[in-house]
C-alpha cells in the first residue's frame, strides 16, 4: 500500500512537471511537496467528516427522541426509535454533509498544480481558484472515475485481475485526471510559473 501510494505520488509529480513546465525544483522536492498538499487536503477533509459525524450524531439523538422505545441511557435502542418519518430528515442531513464533502473536496482539487506552480504548498488558498470552476471539476472527474470504478466493482478479485485494474488506473486514469485538473488549472485563472 505505500508503495502503491509512494508511486501515485511520484508518477503525479512526474506528469504535473511535464505538464505545468516551469518547475524548476528537482523530482524529490516536487514529490514532497504535493505529499504535503495531500496530507493537509486530507486533515481539512478529515475535519470536514469529523464535524458531519458529530452533526449526524446529533440529529440521529433528535430524531430518536421524538421515536418510541427510546432510552438515553440505552444506546441500543436508539436505532430502534427512528422509525417512519423520522428516517426522512435524517438521510437528508447525511446526503446533504455527503454532499458538502464532495463539494469542499472538488473546491481545493487544485492543490497539486497550485503548489507546484507557486513553488510553495497552496491548499486552502485555491479555494478561490475553483470559484468558477468548481462544477467542471466535479462533473469532469466523475465521468473520468466511472469506468474504472465499474471496473473495480464487477471485476473478480484474483491477482491478475487486479494487476490488470492497477495498470488501468495508473495508465488511463491518472494522466485523464491530471489532464482535466491541468486544463481546470490553466481556466482559473492562477499563474502556471513559480513566482521565484
Amino acid at each position: 500500500m505505500i508503495l502503491a501510494v509512494l508511486g501515485m505520488l511520484i508518477s503525479r509529480a512526474v506528469l504535473w512537471r511535464r505538464v505545468l513546465g516551469g518547475v524548476d525544483e528537482r523530482l524529490p522536492a516536487s514529490v514532497a511537496r504535493l505529499a504535503a498538499a495531500w496530507l493537509l487536503g486530507g486533515l481539512f477533509l478529515a475535519m470536514l467528516l469529523l464535524l458531519l459525524l458529530v452533526t449526524l450524531l446529533a440529529c440521529a439523538y433528535a430524531v430518536a427522541s421524538a421515536g418510541p422505545g427510546f432510552d438515553a441511557k440505552n444506546v441500543a435502542t436508539w436505532a430502534n426509535a427512528i422509525q417512519g418519518r423520522g428516517r426522512w430528515p435524517l438521510g437528508a442531513a447525511a446526503l446533504a454533509g455527503c454532499a458538502g464533502l464532495i463539494f469542499a473536496a472538488g473546491r481545493i482539487s487544485l492543490a497539486e498544480p497550485a503548489s507546484l506552480a507557486e513553488g510553495r504548498i497552496q491548499v486552502l488558498s485555491t479555494w478561490a481558484l475553483s470559484r468558477r470552476t468548481w462544477p467542471a471539476i466535479l462533473i469532469g472527474n466523475a465521468v473520468i472515475a466511472a469506468p474504472g470504478a465499474a471496473l473495480f466493482l464487477t471485476g473478480p478479485a484474483t491477482p491478475l485481475w487486479r494487476g490488470l485494474q492497477g495498470v488501468i488506473l495508473a495508465g488511463v486514469w491518472l494522466p485523464m485526471n491530471v489532464g482535466l485538473m491541468a486544463y481546470v488549472f490553466e481556466r482559473s485563472g492562477a499563474q502556471t510559473k513559480p513566482d521565484r
